[in-house]
């Protein structure tokens, strides 16, 4: 997990790393309910419950809005990455680079 100042982010340039042919990759299934953002895609998602958000595929970008005092907090999120999303707070999600992410919110946590 990366955190970024949003006012000093500067862009790092992306490189392509040719993926494996499908015959010989595996990768997991991705849950029932889970959502698959290409480039480009974003969604708004807000924890009325404590909630979680894992990454199934790919990388996410995520800005979080905690409050007037801190208004935002930028965070880049791998593969196995849980970030746990306290009651009331909004996160923009999208995926960080052109290859897309899959994610699953769950909205489930006491």
């Amino acid at each position: 997990m990366y955190r970024f100042n949003a006012s000093s982010f500067h862009p790092v340039p992306t490189f392509h790393v040719p993926r494996a042919k499908p015959e010989t990759a595996y990768e997991p299934p991705i849950p029932p309910g889970s959502y698959w953002l290409d480039f480009g895609q974003v969604i708004t998602l807000q924890a009325r419950a404590t909630a979680s958000l894992e990454v199934f595929r790919g990388r996410l970008w995520v800005t979080r809005y905690l409050s007037e005092q801190a208004p935002c907090d930028d965070i880049v999120l791998h593969v196995g990455d849980v970030l746990m999303v306290p009651a009331g707070e909004w996160i923009l999600v999208e995926p960080w680079d052109r290859h897309g992410a899959a994610c699953h919110w769950d909205r489930h946590h006491g």
